[in-house]
């Protein structure tokens, strides 16, 4: 297994993508935030939508397995969410992604954020 520098934590790198996880377009990344990362007890996750959006968040495992689903539904301007893990959950790295797709009269383009959350109990 290869492992990558990302956000100043060591994570593998996956030969392929899990099917669980989506496979649409990555935009800028840097627009979704997960604070304080690592964290041990929850974590902050934020971003801003260009417009009104069907918007799904998922939290995964490096397999891509699916280990929380954070919020799904319809909005628009700025999220901000706190998220708590199951007590069952192990310490390690997890992948938050948002799926964003264009709702209503919005003209953006359908679009996935990820970043990596490092959980430390």
């Amino acid at each position: 297994m290869q492992l990558d520098l990302y956000q100043g934590f060591w994570v593998p790198v996956l030969d392929t993508i899990p099917s669980s996880i989506n496979t649409n377009p990555v935009v800028d990344n840097s627009q979704l935030e997960s604070f304080p990362n690592p964290f041990s007890n929850q974590t902050s996750i934020q971003f801003e939508l260009p417009g009104y959006a069907n918007v799904v968040v998922n939290v995964y495992d490096m397999r891509g397995n699916k280990v929380a689903q954070v919020f799904n539904g319809e909005m628009s301007g700025e999220f901000n969410r706190q998220w708590t893990p199951a007590s069952s959950l192990s310490s390690g790295s997890y992948v938050c992604e948002v799926v964003v797709r264009p709702a209503g009269a919005s003209t953006f383009k359908e679009f996935n954020l990820r970043t990596v959350m490092v959980y430390a109990k």
